[in-house]
């Protein structure tokens, strides 16, 4: 190609046009100095003496006269640029006649004729590249009628240049064929047909395959690696991936990567919302070289008239196109499938994004771009497009503006929180779905009767709206802080997951320890998890928040301050917050003020406990095991906690699934038993550990 030409190579007067050929801005040869004109004007005697006033004036006026425009010739002008025996490359026209003209690259002579075209070949003789100039009106003008954009491609000057293989052409040879047929001039006809038969003869064995095995193919269409090119037209579609995550995107660009690692680079866009505004991504995707002919269908990425259940295809997804455009925003759902989850720490070898891993989980989640694009900014999603959108549209009028073919374009996955795993994660949109309250949940909470009474009447009237009171100070102390205490499994975090699933919102569950160590640390996180709780209208539960919650002391000044920010934090807090603590001590008198109301759990007995398990075995199935009074006594006096009894009742389930037979007292005495084995086991590491 121009560009690549060596400067060196020119050794005779032409070496300044022609670099000024190679180095031009449209690698259009620059008009080299025309000695011969000048010469033919001085009389072809540089030593010519002066001539008289009227001669010189006569030589003036020829000289401004105006030439008449020579017609442009409809042919094409070929040179290469071979390197010689010196080791330099030079570049010829391959037209004898003009082999050793001075000007056979100038400008002007260029210009007589419609196309030139150029090989550039290596020390060893191969060809290096190809291009051709075009410098026709007549096919400029059908470039931008017909074409107008293309990748890499710039249609709007005198002189346009195109590498091999001649995408464009090849793309839009059939619409350029029927405008050549169209014109009413032959002139123009003959020039835009020069350049399709140009092309042709240039890609002569590629179309002709392209042709036989594409095109007509009566069956299984297939296609070579280095051809992949000519199924991939800017601007039409294409279908990846598989069935459960399968995506049409538009083409954006397609090129060969050479390398280390080979592959042929499909660029495609797909339609999607950053958090703030709906426009398009592009993605690129490589197909690994393989030899031969390789079917359509079976390409990673694969056209969209070669995908055998395109109408099928299209319909399934159109309809999560809807759902995409209906998960805009802030959305509690509930998850189960594979995820991507983003790491904590950000990966400085891996362009200081955070790393994703597959994970498997069954949660309730948060969608939310916007929060996702703050809270892992660089792998966020980044719009290279806005969707077009009138000035004065509002957010709630964005969706009149989506096309059907946004809808089909829709991204496949959606970004958000995973909220038992606490990762920020990638969620395949097929696998979102509405969140099954327990509404029961709350009634069942083992609290006496004006304790649950009470925990209700504060929640509905906060959640209502309907609490005049407030602080002399606007904004300040609007929030409801509940604090629970008690021993371990016993109820405090199904407290506070019964109120949240009663009132249908989520919970955001923190544990201290995620807050850090270092004051400034811990008010930052601490910020953060109040906001995204305000952002999704959450339930914020930091469990085990004994060190902010227990009276300060003179000696440990770096809790001091802990518990300072803490409560300066909270002051200003608007939600509904839980506190949990398992062995408090002391309350913090500035504490107190500010707690609404707080609950102590006591040692479950033996009638909390077998209240417990037909409420864990009634979850077992569809059709869970009635256990008797008898049974279920046996079972409620072993001293254990409520999370151990889920945790035996779950065991013991997945030990009957397993042989294949219902859920027995057998099952549950035999976990039960192997519970009692691991406590006594510790109780004598104790003992032996005190003597």
């Amino acid at each position: 190609m121009p560009g690549a030409v060596d400067s060196q190579a020119v050794t005779n007067g032409e070496a300044a046009a022609v670099t000024k050929q190679v180095n031009g801005t449209n690698g259009a040869p620059q008009a080299a100095e025309n000695t011969d004109n000048k010469d033919a004007l001085n009389g072809g005697d540089d030593k010519a003496e002066p001539s008289s006033g009227k001669k010189e004036n006569a030589k003036a006026d020829v000289k401004n006269e105006p030439k008449e425009p020579e017609k442009q010739k409809c042919e094409v002008q070929f040179y290469e640029a071979r390197y010689d025996v010196k080791g330099e490359r030079e570049l010829k026209a391959l037209d004898a006649e003009k082999a050793h003209k001075k000007d056979a690259d100038s400008e002007d002579e260029k210009r007589k004729y419609a196309l030139s075209s150029y090989k550039w070949y290596t020390r060893g003789g191969e060809l290096e590249s190809s291009s051709v100039e075009i410098m026709s009106p007549h096919i400029i003008l059908a470039l931008q009628k017909i074409i107008n954009e293309y990748p890499d491609e710039h249609f709007w000057s005198d002189t346009v240049t195109m590498d091999s293989p001649y995408k464009p052409v090849f793309h839009y040879r059939d619409e350029l064929a029927k405008y050549a047929g169209s014109l009413g001039d032959e002139e123009a006809t003959a020039h835009v047909k020069l350049l399709l038969t140009f092309c042709e003869k240039e890609n002569r064995r590629a179309i002709s395959e392209y042709e036989a095995n594409v095109r007509n193919a009566i069956d299984k269409p297939s296609i070579r690696w280095s051809n992949l090119w000519m199924v991939y037209k800017p601007g039409h579609l294409l279908f990846t991936g598989a069935p459960s995550s399968l995506r049409c995107m538009e083409i954006v660009d397609s090129w060969e990567r050479g390398g280390n690692c080979p592959a042929y680079i499909v660029q495609g866009k797909t339609f999607t919302h950053d958090g703030t505004r709906f426009g398009y991504e592009e993605h690129e995707l490589g197909q690994s070289p393989y030899k031969g002919m390789k079917e359509l269908s079976k390409l990673r990425c694969v056209p969209h008239d070669y995908y055998e259940e395109r109408e099928m295809a299209k319909k399934v997804l159109t309809t999560r196109g809807q759902k995409f455009i209906s998960l805009k925003g802030s959305h509690y759902k509930t998850y189960s499938g594979t995820v991507s989850a983003l790491a904590n720490v950000r990966d400085w070898n891996h362009y200081g994004q955070f790393k994703e891993e597959p994970m498997i989980i069954n949660s309730r989640i948060m969608v939310d771009a916007k929060w996702f694009s703050i809270m892992k900014s660089p792998n966020r999603i980044q719009l290279d497009d806005y969707k077009p959108m009138p000035k004065d549209c509002t957010p709630e009028e964005e969706h009149e503006y989506i096309t059907e073919r946004d809808l089909l374009l829709a991204d496949h996955r959606l970004p958000g929180y995973a909220l038992e795993i606490k990762r920020w994660c990638w969620f395949n949109i097929d696998l979102i779905k509405p969140v099954v309250f327990n509404t029961e949940a709350f009634a069942s909470l083992l609290l006496p009767a004006r304790q649950k009474s009470l925990v209700h009447s504060l929640v509905k009237t906060h959640v209502s709206g309907t609490d005049s009171f407030d602080d002399m100070i606007a904004g300040k102390g609007r929030g409801l802080v509940f604090v629970l205490h008690g021993c371990p499994g016993v109820g405090k975090t199904f407290t506070a997951e019964s109120v949240a699933d009663h009132i249908e919102r989520p919970l955001y569950i923190l544990n201290s320890g995620e807050l850090g160590i270092q004051p400034k640390e811990v008010e930052d996180n601490l910020n953060k998890a109040l906001m995204l709780a305000v952002a999704w209208n959450a339930i914020l539960l930091i469990d085990e928040a004994d060190v902010f919650l227990e009276q300060r002391s003179t000696q440990d000044l770096q809790r001091n301050c802990l518990v300072s920010l803490f409560l300066r934090t909270l002051e200003y807090y608007e939600g509904i917050l839980f506190l949990t603590t398992n062995r408090i001590t002391t309350f913090d008198p500035a504490f107190k003020s500010r707690v609404h109301l707080a609950l102590k759990y006591n040692a479950l007995n033996a009638a909390s406990r077998k209240e417990l398990f037909v409420n864990f075995i009634s979850r077992t199935s569809k059709n869970p095991p009635v256990f008797d009074d008898g049974i279920l006594d046996r079972l409620a006096a072993v001293d254990i906690n409520g999370r151990q009894i889920k945790n035996a009742v779950r065991t013991a389930s997945a030990l009957a699934r397993d042989e294949g037979v219902p859920l027995s007292e057998e099952h549950l005495q035999s976990v039960l038993e192997t519970i009692a084995e691991f406590e006594q086991d510790l109780s004598s590491k104790d003992e032996f550990s005190l003597s």
